[in-house]
């Protein structure tokens, strides 16, 4: 979907997804309402850059007929004969080949803008820092997505499973509850995790990725995209953007995960 049609219902689509686990956590008691605050705190920097890729866009539509000389003609006819000088011989054809073809480029802002569409990045009170800084962006950060599992960003696609199927780890991370992806070193966590969901109410579901495990990563994009150690942690919120990280095995992961989902919740909780 390009940049200029994104910005009414796929942007509406992503809202939902970024307020209904938000509504439904409060009124469940699971959280406390200045969860909701973070809608506006987390949503609006990404409409805002939706609306202003998607009027640049819009301004950039006119290079194209320019480029053709579409702009000034006054019949079909004339359109008609200058779209074909296009394929003219001499300098004045390849100068008009040159115009279109940078002419053109500009298009992929328009229907290619995948870092604009998918590179979206939340900060709140309902993401928690893991004390790194986000990675400047090796190329245009409007045209290319580069995933991520920086705290905020949307959790990075990588195929896992095992010898009879294949699972993209957006499958392991169900809508509606948080999701903790760890390595075998890691399954710690687990049983941190399941104290935490006990004791503060809030379902938290554990994948240990590796062989023998639940999942392995198939082709080690996994442990490429993840960020962290094998013993360290993904944490995944319910509308499947990474809320917190954790390089490796603290001494005490439950006390973490209790500090970690209180602040996530807005909650008043004592680790």
């Amino acid at each position: 979907m390009s940049a200029r049609h994104c910005g009414g219902s796929a942007s509406s689509i992503q809202d939902s997804y970024n307020l209904a686990w938000k509504i439904a956590a409060v009124l469940s008691g699971q959280a406390g309402p200045a969860l909701l605050d973070t809608y506006t705190a987390e949503r609006a920097p990404v409409a805002r850059q939706i609306v202003l890729r998607a009027n640049k866009s819009a301004r950039e539509f006119g290079a194209l007929f320019e480029a053709l000389g579409l702009d000034a003609a006054e019949s079909a006819e004339q359109m008609h004969a200058r779209i074909e000088e296009r394929k003219d011989t001499g300098l004045a054809g390849a100068a008009k080949r040159a115009a279109v073809r940078e002419a053109m480029e500009l298009k992929n802002y328009e229907f290619n803008a995948h870092g604009v569409e998918m590179g979206q990045t939340y900060e709140s009170s309902a993401v928690v820092p893991d004390g790194t800084t986000r990675p400047e962006p090796a190329r245009d950060p409007e045209l290319y997505y580069e995933p991520s599992t920086f705290p905020g960003a949307r959790l990075p696609h990588a195929w896992v499973g095992d010898s009879r199927r294949k699972l993209s780890t957006h499958d392991l991370v169900p809508y509606g509850q948080f999701t903790l992806l760890t390595g075998i070193n890691g399954e710690a966590w687990a049983d941190a995790a399941q104290k935490v969901a006990d004791r503060l109410g809030v379902p938290v579901r554990t994948v240990v990725i590796g062989p023998g495990r639940e999942v392995t990563d198939l082709y080690f994009d996994w442990s490429r995209l993840s960020g962290v150690d094998e013993d360290g942690a993904v944490l995944v919120r319910p509308d499947k953007h990474v809320g917190w990280r954790s390089r490796c095995l603290p001494a005490d992961p439950e006390a973490e995960l209790v500090s970690v989902l209180t602040t996530v919740l807005a909650r008043e909780e004592s680790a």
